[in-house]
């Protein structure tokens, strides 16, 4: 299973609940140009993996040598395009859904601020998973763009340590999530579509 935590979050369901009547919008969407490297707290990451289909395209990026395949990372940025004829209020509702659906069940919020959508998640250790043995942290702006939804994501891992309860990691991971979603906030990134 590659990384792409929430691509893999059924992207098929988010098309298909997402996706209305196919209109003009959709001749409207264009490729977005993903940058190849992007500066962020004080790292660069470069990108590690692509992938895209006539629905979607992700890109990866990774920075001091790690890897974005099999959880390979500690820390990784994915930039993720969603060709689909939505509004971005649906797409939230959507991406809410299969967040109540995932198990373990993770920690999230998703809220509207202005044109983007901002997304906060804390995913719990997945057990029986010795990939996804410990939790992750995931921060998201989304937004229309390019004809469709472009998410822009920071992801960070965190070992799961016995000695320490589920209440009390959250409440740290919780810390340091709000800290990535203003360094995300900050990088003012904009779209760039083809």
């Amino acid at each position: 299973m590659k990384t792409y935590h929430i691509v893999t979050l059924a992207s098929a369901f988010l098309l298909a609940a997402c996706a209305g009547p196919q209109s003009a919008k959709t001749s409207q969407i264009k490729d977005l140009a993903a940058p190849q490297t992007i500066a962020f707290a004080g790292k660069t990451y470069g990108q590690s993996f692509t992938r895209s289909t006539p629905q979607q395209a992700v890109w990866e990026y990774t920075t001091d040598g790690e890897k974005a395949e099999n959880w390979q990372w500690t820390r990784l940025i994915t930039v993720n395009q969603i060709k689909l004829n939505a509004p971005l209020d649906r797409w939230m509702q959507a991406t809410a859904v299969e967040l109540n659906r995932t198990v373990p069940k993770p920690h999230f919020d998703i809220a509207k601020n202005g044109d983007v959508a901002e997304v906060r998640i804390i995913y719990l250790p997945k057990p029986g998973d010795a990939k996804q043995s410990g939790y992750e942290s995931d921060v998201w702006l989304a937004r229309e763009a390019c004809g469709g939804i472009v998410n822009l994501q920071f992801a960070r891992q965190y070992p799961a340590d016995a000695k320490v309860t589920e209440n009390d990691m959250v409440k740290r991971i919780k810390a340091d999530n709000d800290k990535d979603m203003a360094a995300l906030q900050a990088l003012n990134w904009q779209p760039e579509c083809r």
